[in-house]
């Protein structure tokens, strides 16, 4: 299963990059007119394919991790291999997101649009910008460099554990297997409750 899983990584990052580029133009793509909104059906359509294939792709990639778990699980011990699988999969999955959240403010730049000096970095600058009538404009958006950033990292996580994983997925079953060590008592006794 990793083998789909490999295949699929760098299809992803790239269709991340599809993602973006629609981001990107959706503001240029929807008008104003009048105090209404004018949004043209091939953007519907465009974005529903692009929300689709990612989401087709993000489903197949995990659907593939989660089959490599059970073929490596120890059937004698159920759902708990599994269990803890998904536990640390899902971990390196949601703490990462925290702190890509916290780059795209971290590589966000703004200024006011009436007070040159003011970078609009703290609230308090913001609240100083709009009290003297300007307002903060954005311009070096966080976002953008973050996708880059981790795009650049996933197409380095590919290349430098692609084989990692091709090996992993070759070892047998045996090798995920957990082995107790011997007892010092091959036969346990059970205590004999003498009857009166």
């Amino acid at each position: 299963p990793m083998s789909y899983y490999l295949k699929m990584t760098p299809i992803r990052l790239v269709w991340g990059i599809v993602y973006v580029t629609l981001i990107y133009f959706t503001p240029s793509l929807i008008h104003l007119d009048n105090a209404e909104v004018s949004v043209p059906v091939y953007y519907y359509l465009t974005l529903g394919f692009v929300y689709f294939i990612n989401d087709m792709l993000s489903f197949l990639m995990l659907l593939t991790l989660f089959s490599f778990f059970y073929q490596i699980s120890d059937s004698r011990f159920g759902g708990t291999y599994m269990t803890l699988f998904n536990t640390l999969y899902f971990l390196g999955w949601f703490l990462p997101n925290t702190l890509v959240l916290k780059l795209v403010d971290i590589t966000t730049f703004s200024k006011c649009s009436n007070d040159a000096q003011n970078l609009c970095s703290t609230p308090n600058l913001t609240s100083m910008c709009n009290k003297n009538g300007g307002s903060c404009s954005v311009y070096v958006d966080g976002y953008y460099i973050t996708i880059a950033v981790c795009t650049v990292i996933g197409f380095v996580w590919y290349c430098v554990f692609k084989n990692t994983l091709k090996r992993y997925q070759t070892l047998s079953r045996t090798h995920w297997m957990v082995y107790a060590k011997p007892s010092d008592i091959d036969e346990v006794h059970e205590p004999c409750i003498a009857s009166s």
